[in-house]
């Protein structure tokens, strides 16, 4: 656990670090400026901070009497004992021209960090032969890299590269002392100590004193210019300055501060900085006469300006502060400042110069000069009824204000006498705004509606929804109520946005949606433009022809949700929940400046906001904010930016000895930092490769999974919100890939994949000639059994039967019969010409096949043989195509095998239906069976009809998608049913 008091309690410690410090702790009430201190609960070490560091680099060390801060403006990284240091205490810290962090410990042993560790006399033998009895104190590098150390006991140690020289008091010079000196270099390379004893020069063996006309008053309030070789220091005759061996009065200093033990300095933007022993600071204005003191009773160590202009102030026992850059003429009222309470929901002066401040339990703060009084003007006491709007009314020489349920004129003369409004009925009401017309009209927007009363100088009284000779009345609920120099009321409902003259209401919604909006607050430009504040659409500013011209957060406002408006003659002034906005009304290009608390506001959420002559004074949640009206708007230098840590796969490297890693080195992590104070929201870009877009997040760890092999260039570079980008710190690494990626690998590869590729495109078109081979062969098989099918419908056995059945009919001289018969033949045989052409004809050209060879049958047989044939209704025969042919042979194997045998003959049913995708064909006939006829079968005979339907059908199923099935089983005790489906 990090010991966070002070170490030791030695009472020679205590001595030492009070006459070095000088420590006392108090608190008095009076207006100050944008200070914030940093505590040991924001991440700080000590509360006792002896010293400060900005290194080359932009980073904050702080010393303190518990270890080592290094801060980047958001986390302070805590150093200890543990982690290398030679000392918890350090007093001092120091970076050389190497870029070594020195720092100066209270047990007389030295260290420094550098390149990420730190040295100390333990593992570092020059520190060991440095180490002193005394306390070290303060460090100089002169022009041949000599590094020189003061000490509080009359010891000053020299370090020339490996080499450690001890200088000490000379034994026969009584009267030197070279305790706490501060070291420096003259132009003629003269190393010279100094303290509030004299001036010393230090030679290789010796101590000589140099003259001097004036002493320091502290071996703290010095500086040193390593340019020009210039020194400042601060004696009882002002500020001096010492150039070429001449010293000369720069400044003189006031008396009441140099009445006060001084100490360290600062010079910035031309006003001087002093802190005394136990008193704070003062600052001296450039004409010497004008004083502020800030910071009383704290003990102050050290102040030291960075680079970016912010001012850090460590302190003994009150921790870190720091002056924002550019704040420094920001002015605050706080609780601690005067203030009974911190949220000032209304601002106004009135013509004395007074400022009245409205606040949030109901109370008015007054602040007259350098006295803060109070008063309540509310009639009643709720918990929460804040003064939420104040006005001045130069005619009456009084103050209007509004409460959320009281509305009253406070009159300036002596004793104050209030007046209140009130409801006829004593009603009660809610106050939403209020406005005066230059007339001596008074608005009023309530919860029931807007009212006005004709004279403000009559009593206070009005009726609840009513229109009367001296009262109109609006009704809904209201939120705003503005008089023009026109004596036009602009006034905003539920409804959106009104305007009220010579007693017509004009309705501004029906000219823009915009106007529907709920507005929060009106004013008027010089020019006669109104300027409109909403809540959730930002600005607007519309013209004489209720032109609109819309600004938010797109054209750069901080929010959409507007609160107070304001102008200062050039300006439009906007107060937020996120700060002030302000922009140059008349400009081309209106650029928009955010004031926040980086910029000196005691908080960003701004309730309301006063402007005169000389300042902007902000309500705000947390006190009163004094802005300087013409003071020019802060600027924002791009953050400096670091990468802090680079790991591959959980391991981490030096951003500067990055190594080529392998394939599966592939997972990297890469966590940075920019350098900001300004409490400013960040924003990082990042890249892989110069050529790739930029990618934009607000975190400051970026995770790369699973990465391909190649070159990357890793670039991320900071921007705070106002500022430009940052200069890309950039991390280039290769992540080389396996040998199955290499180029040989591939190139191998490629060509056996070639090769195969070759081989299997062969193959395909060996396969496909081969398989259009058999097609072509399958093809041919078929039209020779189709040749064959109509050869065996044509078999001799029936074409003899025919033409007998015809000389049969022609001997009986039955002619009719003999041409009705030759009539059907010759129909078959030409039907069978169409058809043998075709592999595939409609179920209809089958149907009628089927018929013209049953017909013929028929006559042959006579009522031996009847047939029916049925078609489902659905089935669309004209469309439906088969193969040609196919059914014929089942039906004549029915006839000659199943009926014929029999003597009282038989019937044949054909019944043709469609079940999903298939044609279903059903011969039914109740002839002798199949079965019955295999047994009583005598010869071998094959029907040669069925032998060349089923070669075909087996054909046709290797050919086509579909299976055309047959099956064929006996009825019963006879009869058989052949069932054909054929895939459609």
């Amino acid at each position: 656990m990090i010991n966070l008091t002070t170490q030791g309690t030695s009472l020679k410690r205590l001595i030492i670090i009070l006459f070095i410090f000088a420590s006392s702790i108090s608190q008095v009430l009076s207006q100050t400026i944008n200070f914030r201190t940093y505590k040991v609960t924001d991440g700080l070490a000590n509360s006792n901070v002896y010293y400060s560091l900005q290194d080359s680099r932009g980073f904050l060390w702080v010393a303190t009497s518990s270890g080592v801060n290094r801060f980047d403006g958001k986390k302070f990284e805590l150093f200890t004992t543990d982690n290398g240091l030679a000392d918890n205490e350090v007093l001092m810290i120091y970076e050389d021209s190497k870029g070594r962090i020195w720092f100066l410990n209270f047990n007389g042993r030295l260290g420094y960090y550098f390149d990420g560790k730190f040295y100390n006399p333990d593992n570092n033998k020059i520190l060991k032969n440095a180490i002193t009895k005394g306390s070290f104190i303060s460090c100089f590098e002169d022009s041949n890299n000599r590094l020189w150390f003061a000490t509080n006991q009359q010891q000053i140690i020299e370090i020339n590269h490996d080499k450690v020289i001890v200088h000490e008091k000379p034994n026969n010079h009584p009267d030197t002392d070279i305790s706490n000196t501060f070291i420096f270099e003259d132009e003629r390379k003269r190393i010279i100590a100094v303290n509030s004893k004299g001036f010393y020069y230090i030679r290789k063996e010796t101590l000589e004193n140099a003259p001097s006309q004036y002493l320091p008053i502290s071996f703290k309030s010095f500086h040193y210019d390593n340019r020009t070789k210039k020194l400042l220091f601060i004696s009882k005759s002002g500020l001096i300055e010492l150039s070429k061996g001449q010293f000369k009065v720069r400044r003189r200093i006031p008396e009441e501060i140099a009445n006060q033990e001084m100490a360290s300095f600062l010079i910035s933007k031309n006003k001087l900085w002093i802190s005394s022993v136990n008193n704070g600071i003062y600052i001296v204005e450039p004409d010497g006469k004008t004083i502020s003191h800030h910071l009383a009773k704290k003990v102050i160590s050290q102040i030291m300006e960075d680079r970016d202009g912010n001012i850090w102030v460590t302190t003994l026992g009150s921790g870190l502060i720091i002056l924002p850059a550019n704040t420094e003429n920001v002015l605050q009222y706080t609780t601690g400042a005067g203030l009974f309470e911190n949220t000032v929901y209304s601002v106004v002066k009135d013509g004395s110069g007074q400022l009245w401040l409205g606040m949030k339990s109901g109370n008015i703060n007054l602040i007259d000069r350098n006295r803060i009084s109070k008063f309540n003007p509310l009639t009643t006491n709720t918990a929460y009824n804040p003064i939420k709007k104040l006005e001045y009314d130069k005619e009456r020489k009084s103050i209007w204000f509004a409460s959320n349920n009281t509305l009253g004129e406070i009159s300036l003369d002596k004793p104050r006498k209030t007046r209140y409004l009130q409801e006829k009925n004593n009603l009660t009401f809610g106050v939403k705004s209020f406005s005066l017309s230059r007339k001596g009209k008074f608005a009023f927007s309530l919860a029931s509606g807007v009212y006005i009363l004709e004279n403000k100088d009559k009593p206070l009284i009005f009726q609840t929804q009513k229109n009367l000779p001296d009262q109109h009345f609006f009704p809904d609920r209201s939120f705003k109520v503005f008089y023009d120099s026109h004596e036009r009321l602009w006034f905003s409902n539920v409804n959106g946005l009104f305007r009220y003259e010579n007693n017509k209401v004009d309705t501004l919604s029906k000219k823009s949606d915009l106007f529907s909006k709920r507005v929060t607050d009106i004013i008027e430009l010089p020019d006669g433009n109104m300027v409109i504040g909403t809540y959730g659409y930002g600005l607007l500013i519309t013209d004489g022809k209720d032109r609109i011209t819309r600004m938010g957060v797109k054209e750069g406002l901080s929010s959409n949700i507007c609160r107070r408006l304001g102008f200062d003659g050039k300006n439009i002034w906007l107060t937020t929940f996120s700060g002030v906005d302000k922009f140059e009304y008349k400009a081309a290009r209106r650029k928009i400046t955010t004031y926040k608390i980086k910029n000196g506001l005691t908080s960003d959420e701004v309730l309301d906001i006063f402007i005169d002559d000389k300042k902007i004074y902000l309500g705000t949640l947390d006190g009163l904010t004094l802005l300087p009206r013409n003071e020019p708007p802060p600027k924002t230098s791009s953050p400096l930016f670091y990468i802090t840590n680079f790991t591959v796969n959980g391991k981490q490297y030096k951003v500067r000895e990055i190594p080529e890693f392998q394939f599966n080195q592939n997972t990297v992590s890469v966590q940075y930092t920019a350098i900001n104070f300004s409490q400013a929201k960040e924003l990082y870009q990042y890249r892989l490769k110069e050529d790739w877009p930029w990618i934009e997040t607000p975190n400051n760890t970026i995770e790369f999974g699973s990465l391909e092999p190649g070159q990357y260039e890793l670039a991320i570079r900071a921007k705070v919100l106002d500022s430009q980008w940052s200069t890309p710190a950039t991390v280039p690494f290769i992540i080389r890939p396996a040998f199955w990626q290499r180029w040989w690998f591939l190139a191998s590869m490629y060509f056996l994949v070639s090769i195969l590729v070759i081989g299997l495109i062969f193959q395909y078109f060996k396969k496909q000639r081969k398989k259009e081979h058999d097609e072509l062969s399958m093809q041919s098989k078929i039209i020779l059994l189709e040749q064959r099918a109509l050869q065996a419908m044509m078999n001799p056995h029936f074409v003899f039967n025919i033409m007998n059945s015809i000389q049969y009919f022609i001997n009986t001289q039955d002619s009719q019969a003999a041409n009705q018969v030759l009539t059907g033949f010759a129909r078959l045989i030409r039907k069978n010409l169409e058809i043998c052409t075709k592999s595939y004809i409609t179920l209809d050209e089958e149907m009628v096949y089927l018929k013209l060879y049953l017909s013929l049958e028929k006559l042959r047989f006579g009522e031996k043989m009847t047939y029916e044939i049925t078609i489902d209704e659905d089935l669309d025969t004209e469309e439906t195509m088969i193969p040609s042919m196919l059914l014929q042979p089942f039906v004549e194997n029915a006839i000659w095998h199943g009926i014929m045998p029999q003597e009282e003959g038989g019937n044949i049913h054909i019944n043709v239906t469609q079940h999903k995708n298939e044609i279903v064909v059903n011969i039914i006939d109740n002839g002798t069976g199949i079965e019955n006829s295999m047994k009583n079968k005598i010869s071998s005979h094959v029907s040669r009809g069925m032998q060349i339907t089923q070669e075909r059908v087996s054909l046709l199923n290797k050919n086509k998608k579909g299976t055309i099935s047959i099956h064929s089983r006996q009825t019963g005790e006879s009869g058989t049913k052949v069932t054909v489906k054929i895939p459609v």
